[in-house]
């Protein structure tokens, strides 16, 4: 079911501990060959250099016969000390490799899901993607909290979003969608201004993966927009307008909470095409008349075509601002506006459409 990823391969950090200990052992390799040639030279009861190299690797273990010689004795008290540097060379590679969150193997995931960062809406948000989604789920946590998810599902890569080797190690070049969960912690204008780095670093690596990015003051939308960030959540927006919306027209909240958690009721489900031939070519109206006879309903229509978004079209400044950021605009209950072949739609259905229609 998760198959969504490639072979694993040696991780660029382990590759580097490697190289950094073979090197190590070439250097005291070079040392040994030399020593035990001095040894030969220095001791008249070794017989040829191989044996002189030979004593002088034993000496390293601490574990030969006192040479008759000073120069030996030298040789000899300097391949223990060798040894012991060695050692502790590797010890501390190693110990850095660990701390700094090293891994042997590196995943090569593919048409997966990244989370950067993390927040209390994080949990709610994983859960529900490994209840509606098959994709692999990515989380970039700096902090490298214990989180308890499927290890089967559900990945972590520690480090910092905004870092290129964290978004590889996260497979950003292989993403299909990306979120950007702000930092409740720190004050708005910081949280948003991280938001913004870590949307570029991502769009910077990736154009075509989709990013979809939390904010706290929607002043700052506009350079999510410039940031070319697909999807922008104004947490200000969002809740002042549902509750001013309650107020005036009393149950919107309840219809909103049921339509967009994925746990309960009707949802609302994005058809990407081929859409059902019965629908394209024909206007708004009749599409939604056709889709209501299999109890879905269109609430909207996306589209890449700019001459599709007419002069009587509501809103129609906003949905060419809309087209002009993303090359492509939402339009919300269509009336005249003809399906194409090339169109997504947004519909409500109690099941996903696609096995519906």
């Amino acid at each position: 079911m998760f198959d969504n990823f490639d072979k694993p391969t040696l991780s660029e950090e382990f590759v580097i501990l490697t190289k950094k200990i073979s090197f190590g052992l070439f250097i005291i390799a070079i040392i040994i060959i030399v020593q035990g040639y001095f040894l030969y030279w220095a001791e008249d009861n070794i017989i040829d250099p191989v044996d002189g190299i030979y004593k002088n690797i034993i000496a390293i273990g601490g574990e030969t016969p006192a040479p008759e010689s000073g120069l030996g004795r030298f040789i000899t008290i300097l391949a223990v000390f060798e040894g012991l540097v060695m050692a502790a060379y590797i010890v501390v590679l190693a110990a850095v490799f660990s701390l700094q969150g090293g891994t042997i193997l590196k995943k090569n995931y593919r048409d997966h899901i990244v989370i950067c960062g993390w927040n209390f809406q994080g949990r709610r948000i994983v859960e529900t993607l490994l209840e509606t989604q098959k994709d692999q789920i990515v989380v970039i946590d700096p902090n490298n909290r214990e989180l308890n998810f499927d290890k089967k599902k559900v990945f972590f890569v520690k480090g910092d979003p905004t870092s290129d080797k964290t978004l590889d190690d996260a497979g950003i070049m292989n993403a299909k969608t990306a979120i950007i969960l702000t930092d409740l912690s720190l004050e708005p204008l910081e949280a948003d201004s991280r938001s913004l780095l870590i949307g570029l670093a991502i769009e910077s690596k990736n154009s075509n993966v989709y990013t979809c990015a939390q904010i706290i003051d929607s002043k700052n939308e506009i350079h999510m927009r410039r940031a070319n960030v697909d999807e922008i959540i104004l947490l200000d927006v969002v809740g002042a307008d549902l509750a001013a919306a309650s107020a005036i027209n009393q149950g919107s909240s309840m219809i909103l909470s049921e339509l967009v958690r994925y746990d309960q009721g009707s949802e609302i489900y994005r058809f990407d095409p081929p859409l059902p031939n019965s629908i394209v070519g024909k206007n708004a109206q009749e599409a939604s008349d056709i889709l209501h006879k299999s109890q879905v309903i269109l609430i909207g229509v996306e589209t890449t075509e700019k001459n599709k978004i007419k002069d009587d079209v509501p809103n129609r400044d906003k949905l060419l601002e809309q087209f002009e950021a993303s090359g492509r605009a939402i339009l919300v209950n269509p009336q005249n506006y003809i399906i194409g072949n090339n169109d997504s739609i947004f519909v409500i259905s109690d099941d996903d459409p696609k096995e519906v229609l």
